[in-house]
């Protein structure tokens, strides 16, 4: 195991060792100017072995050149992943972290400009809704090259205000029903049709219609900030992980996982698997997700 530890700056040389027996024992001397990004394995306490950050991609590198190599790199698929940087200062380290990148097709999920075509990956989950124009504006030509928006990681939509009258009121009227049709008692008065999502306490036609509503007020929230970056990122999916696993399993609300994006809401269905929480499922139970998903693109051009 390599634990990559923080950068440290010298000038000329700097000593790295640790304290025994009353004295510094040295584990390597290292010399150069500017950062000095380190790495140590998990037995460095024995194995008193040091090593630059640099010096690990060199190794590995070295090592997959040894290995044969079968089949051919995906041409279709999309493979992001979070791995070594280039330095901007380092020819042969920046060289090197190309040469290994291609050797899996990864594609950049930091840095677009080092992406050949629309392979980019950008994670704006806390970026405000209504910072994410200039956001756009900032990638400068890059835009064209981000082909996925990351939204969130298991998210749920937002809800509506408990206080928001107008707002419900306004929704259901403009699905043409009538104060009399959400609730009998209420007649033709539309002050006495009250936003109530508890199903203890509302009445049936309330607790119905304001569940609608409240889907409705999630879907249009996101779909704000998807409107945006449909604009300035044009060749972009966005999406945001959801979680197989939330409710009942393996059933994702309709609302979620497929109005959205029936309703444009977001563009690209992502979810995901893991086998460490609840009991492992069949494969046949996995792709129930996968159908909502394709429920939620049904006839959508070039989904």
């Amino acid at each position: 195991m390599v634990h990559v530890v923080h950068s440290l700056y010298f000038c000329n040389h700097q000593a790295c060792g640790f304290w025994r027996y009353g004295k510094i024992v040295h584990l390597r001397i290292f010399e150069g100017r500017g950062n000095l990004d380190l790495a140590d394995f998990g037995d460095t306490r024995y194995s008193r072995n040091l090593i630059e950050r640099k010096e690990v991609l060199y190794s590995l590198l070295d090592n997959l050149k040894k290995q044969s190599v079968r089949g051919k790199l995906p041409q279709r698929t999309l493979v992001l992943g979070y791995t070594f940087t280039p330095s901007g200062s380092d020819p042969k380290y920046d060289a090197a972290v190309k040469e290994f990148r291609d050797m899996y097709n990864i594609a950049s999920a930091i840095t677009p400009e080092l992406s050949s075509g629309v392979r980019g990956y950008v994670d704006w989950r806390d970026i405000a809704t209504d910072k994410l124009a200039a956001k756009c504006q900032e990638l400068g030509a890059n835009a064209s090259k981000i082909a996925v928006v990351s939204l969130g990681d298991e998210i749920g939509l937002a809800a509506p205000p408990a206080t928001d009258q107008e707002g419900f009121r306004t929704w259901a009227k403009a699905q043409g029903l009538k104060p009399g049709d959400i609730d009998p008692a209420a007649g033709d008065d539309w002050t006495k049709i009250v936003y109530n999502t508890d199903r203890t306490k509302a009445v049936p036609g309330v607790f119905y219609f304001s569940q609608r509503y409240a889907y409705y007020y999630g879907i249009q929230e996101i779909k704000k900030r998807t409107d945006i970056l449909r604009q300035g990122l044009p060749n972009a999916g966005i999406g945001a992980n959801f979680s197989p696993h939330g409710g009942y399993h393996y059933l994702g609300h309709v609302y979620q996982w497929v109005t959205l994006f029936r309703e444009q809401g977001m563009t690209l269905p992502w979810s995901e698997d893991y086998i460490w929480q609840i009991p492992v499922g069949t494969p046949e139970m996995n792709f129930i997700c996968l159908d909502l998903f394709r429920a939620g693109l049904r006839g959508q051009k070039n989904a």
